[in-house]
Protein backbone atom coordinates (compact mmCIF):
# COMPACT_ATOMS: atom_id res chain seq x y z
CA UNK A 1 0.00 0.00 0.00
CA UNK A 2 1.25 3.53 -1.00
CA UNK A 3 -0.34 7.12 0.17
CA UNK A 4 0.58 10.39 -0.26
CA UNK A 5 0.16 13.11 2.26
CA UNK A 6 0.30 17.06 1.21
CA UNK A 7 -0.27 20.20 3.12
CA UNK A 8 -0.28 22.77 0.22
CA UNK A 9 0.41 26.37 1.24
CA UNK A 10 -2.77 28.38 2.20
CA UNK A 11 -4.76 25.42 1.22
CA UNK A 12 -6.44 22.21 3.12
CA UNK A 13 -4.40 19.01 3.45
CA UNK A 14 -4.66 16.15 0.74
CA UNK A 15 -4.32 12.44 1.28
CA UNK A 16 -4.27 10.10 -1.96
CA UNK A 17 -3.56 6.46 -1.14
CA UNK A 18 -3.65 2.56 -3.60
CA UNK A 19 -2.16 -0.39 -3.97
CA UNK A 20 0.72 0.19 -6.63
CA UNK A 21 0.52 -1.88 -9.80
CA UNK A 22 2.26 -5.10 -9.73
CA UNK A 23 5.04 -3.61 -12.48
CA UNK A 24 5.94 -1.01 -10.02
CA UNK A 25 6.21 -3.16 -7.36
CA UNK A 26 7.95 -6.07 -9.64
CA UNK A 27 10.78 -3.17 -10.55
CA UNK A 28 11.18 -1.85 -6.52
CA UNK A 29 12.26 -5.97 -5.99
CA UNK A 30 14.41 -5.86 -8.40
CA UNK A 31 15.77 -2.48 -7.01
CA UNK A 32 15.96 -3.69 -3.92
CA UNK A 33 17.80 -6.99 -4.86
CA UNK A 34 20.30 -5.05 -6.80
CA UNK A 35 20.79 -2.79 -3.49
CA UNK A 36 21.40 -6.08 -1.46
CA UNK A 37 24.09 -7.30 -4.01
CA UNK A 38 26.08 -4.29 -4.07
CA UNK A 39 26.08 -3.90 -0.66
CA UNK A 40 27.21 -7.35 0.06
CA UNK A 41 24.55 -8.19 1.74
CA UNK A 42 25.20 -12.60 2.98
CA UNK A 43 22.44 -14.99 1.89
CA UNK A 44 20.96 -14.44 5.25
CA UNK A 45 20.98 -11.20 5.48
CA UNK A 46 18.58 -8.44 4.89
CA UNK A 47 16.81 -5.03 5.65
CA UNK A 48 12.94 -5.52 4.87
CA UNK A 49 12.80 -1.39 4.40
CA UNK A 50 14.88 -1.78 1.04
CA UNK A 51 11.30 -2.60 -1.47
CA UNK A 52 9.00 0.08 0.07
CA UNK A 53 12.22 2.37 0.13
CA UNK A 54 12.75 1.62 -3.72
CA UNK A 55 9.20 1.65 -4.54
CA UNK A 56 8.93 5.05 -2.84
CA UNK A 57 12.05 6.29 -4.89
CA UNK A 58 9.93 5.34 -7.82
CA UNK A 59 7.28 7.61 -6.85
CA UNK A 60 9.44 10.54 -6.18
CA UNK A 61 11.07 9.68 -9.88
CA UNK A 62 7.91 9.96 -11.40
CA UNK A 63 7.01 13.02 -9.70
CA UNK A 64 10.04 14.57 -11.10
CA UNK A 65 9.75 13.44 -14.80
CA UNK A 66 5.93 13.85 -15.20
CA UNK A 67 4.75 15.75 -11.94
CA UNK A 68 3.10 12.32 -10.98
CA UNK A 69 0.38 13.46 -8.37
CA UNK A 70 1.65 17.24 -8.74
CA UNK A 71 4.41 16.74 -6.66
CA UNK A 72 7.13 17.90 -9.41
CA UNK A 73 8.17 21.22 -7.28
CA UNK A 74 8.28 19.46 -3.99
CA UNK A 75 9.88 16.27 -5.63
CA UNK A 76 13.30 18.15 -6.85
CA UNK A 77 14.29 18.56 -3.23
CA UNK A 78 16.52 15.54 -1.92
CA UNK A 79 14.18 13.15 -0.08
CA UNK A 80 14.58 12.38 3.51
CA UNK A 81 13.64 8.52 4.25
CA UNK A 82 13.17 6.93 6.94
CA UNK A 83 11.11 3.90 8.91
CA UNK A 84 8.12 4.21 11.08
CA UNK A 85 7.30 2.65 14.11
CA UNK A 86 4.53 0.49 13.89
CA UNK A 87 2.33 2.68 15.90
CA UNK A 88 3.21 5.70 13.83
CA UNK A 89 3.17 4.49 10.62
CA UNK A 90 -0.52 3.73 11.41
CA UNK A 91 -1.36 7.42 12.19
CA UNK A 92 -2.25 9.88 9.37
CA UNK A 93 0.44 12.75 9.67
CA UNK A 94 0.60 16.30 9.78
CA UNK A 95 2.74 17.27 7.22
CA UNK A 96 4.14 20.90 7.49
CA UNK A 97 3.26 23.21 5.20
CA UNK A 98 4.42 23.14 1.54
CA UNK A 99 5.44 19.74 2.47
CA UNK A 100 4.49 16.42 0.94
CA UNK A 101 4.94 12.61 2.75
CA UNK A 102 5.16 9.48 0.51
CA UNK A 103 4.49 6.76 2.79
CA UNK A 104 4.54 2.51 1.08
CA UNK A 105 3.86 0.09 3.98
CA UNK A 106 5.10 -3.42 3.25
CA UNK A 107 4.74 -7.15 4.90
CA UNK A 108 7.92 -9.07 3.71
CA UNK A 109 6.71 -12.68 4.46
CA UNK A 110 8.28 -14.19 7.76
CA UNK A 111 9.00 -10.40 8.82
CA UNK A 112 6.62 -7.69 10.71
CA UNK A 113 5.33 -5.41 8.67
CA UNK A 114 7.02 -2.29 7.55
CA UNK A 115 6.26 1.69 7.21
CA UNK A 116 8.83 3.76 4.95
CA UNK A 117 8.25 7.61 4.37
CA UNK A 118 10.13 10.01 2.13
CA UNK A 119 9.63 13.75 3.06
CA UNK A 120 9.22 15.64 -0.13
CA UNK A 121 10.12 19.74 1.15
CA UNK A 122 10.76 21.40 -2.10
CA UNK A 123 13.70 23.31 -3.12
Amino acid sequence: MAAIFEQPPGGKPRHRAGRPSGELVALAADAAARVRELAGYGPHEDDPALEPLALACFYVVDARRNNAFGLQELAASQPRARTLGPEEAHRDPAPAVGTALIRVWSEPSGEPPVCVELELAGS
